[in-house]
């Protein structure tokens, strides 16, 4: 699979990673290799391809200091942030100290400061119902449990299409977006990202799901 050139920039940036990584990212030829577990691509500024699959890719990130050089392809340290999203960026999946958190993007979005939005998740029996929060002018996201990130990958993992339900409030009426999300050869893709997850010791992370947020199978 070939991914566009605009996304691997663009997952970056969606993931809040400094300017300095997106652009030394975007100087980096983003048609990578096949991936396997022992050669991830160094895409510089410490962020890593790690595996690809339909159109989701996942990638780990290493602090700067700390990085190995491109020519070598192991990792002996710990990521400090793990991310595995669609080339859309329907669904953007984070893990790092700070906790776990799910995340959205909507170019065509213009969300007020702190607006909240009501998202369904839904994949085959699997359901989840979101309060999510913007973080930017076309970008929303809310921190969930390691239940709610666990129940979400195996679903996803077990499926071969997702369906987003958004619910955007406006400024003069609420209006709703339906996303169809291609899940098909994913599952190699968030079973890396599960692992870099275990890896990284973010099975601890001490993330407070916000209040609205639920989750729950049909």
């Amino acid at each position: 699979m070939i991914f566009k050139k605009h996304f691997l920039p663009s997952l970056l940036a969606a993931t809040g990673l400094c300017a300095a990584g997106h652009q030394a990212v975007g100087k980096t030829a983003v048609t990578p290799t096949v991936q396997n577990e022992n050669t991830p691509t160094n895409l510089g500024a410490g962020m890593y391809l790690m595996k690809e699959g339909g159109m989701w890719a996942s990638m780990m990130h290493l602090d700067a200091s700390k990085a190995v050089p491109k020519k070598d392809l192991k990792l002996p340290q710990k990521p400090d942030l793990c991310v595995a999203g669609d080339q859309n960026q329907n669904l953007i999946l984070r893990a790092s100290a700070k906790g776990l958190e799910v995340r959205s993007v909507g170019k065509e979005w213009h969300l007020q400061k702190d607006i909240l939005t009501s998202v369904k998740i839904a994949a085959g029996k699997y359901q989840a119902n979101l309060t999510m929060q913007a973080l930017g002018g076309d970008q929303i996201g809310v921190p969930v449990n390691l239940e709610q990130m666990a129940g979400l990958v195996e679903a996803l993992s077990q499926s071969n299409q997702a369906t987003i339900t958004y619910t955007l409030d406006g400024k003069e009426k609420t209006k709703q977006e339906i996303r169809n999300v291609s899940l098909k050869m994913a599952a190699p893709v968030l079973n890396d990202f599960r692992e870099c997850v275990r890896f990284s010791g973010f099975l601890h992370a001490k993330d407070k799901p916000a209040e609205k947020t639920q989750a729950k199978k049909a």
